[in-house]
């Protein structure tokens, strides 16, 4: 995942390793690589072989809470002695909360005949993929649908000769197909 942002609570880590022949500071089979998150070891495992070979170990982590991960690495050769851990931190957002929407009108009461109503969808956190076909309207015909991030708005007319009533306004947000959050969560 490429924009550091994911709900998985136990990500996978890929620690490149120097593999240089002669570098002073190459990897070698029976390394230990070390995964931090914030300044902590979370996972160990050995280098082997075909990690060598392959130039990197990927690493499981277990798993972690939401919030921010600064994940660096660090290499413990076979006599104890570590290397630097590395030197920027890879940052993710770790999200595992599915956004929450909160629907709001323009109207006080009951509808004006002839008046169009302006609904506006609020949510806790910048979502995707929220279009006007997610909205299902009763009592009202859809009209200009416009937001971005995590306000959006929609314009619905009444139904012809409807001077008091309600329209009902239901949002679907538990498709595969539907809106989610950054992390990819709906």
């Amino acid at each position: 995942n490429s924009d550091s942002i994911t709900y998985d609570t136990t990500p996978t880590v890929k620690v490149v390793l120097n593999t240089s022949v002669g570098a002073s500071k190459s990897h070698v089979a029976g390394d230990t690589v070390q995964v931090l998150v914030s300044g902590t070891v979370v996972q160990t495992q050995f280098v082997t072989g075909a990690d060598i070979s392959n130039g990197y170990i990927d690493l499981t982590l277990p798993a972690q809470t939401e919030g921010t991960l600064a994940i660096t690495a660090n290499v413990v050769d076979i006599l104890g002695n570590t290397s630097d851990t590395s030197g920027t931190a890879l940052s993710v957002s770790l999200d595992t909360s599915a956004p929450s929407l909160n629907i709001t009108d323009t109207t006080s009461d009951a509808i004006t005949d002839g008046s169009n109503v302006t609904f506006t969808f609020t949510f806790d956190e910048v979502v995707e993929w929220f279009t006007a076909s997610e909205i299902t309207i009763s009592g009202g015909v859809k009209g200009a649908f416009a937001g971005s991030g995590a306000v959006y708005t929609l314009v619905v007319t009444p139904d012809d000769g409807q001077s008091s009533g309600s329209i009902d306004v239901s949002v679907n947000v538990s498709s595969a197909t539907s809106v989610t959050n950054l992390a990819g969560l709906n």
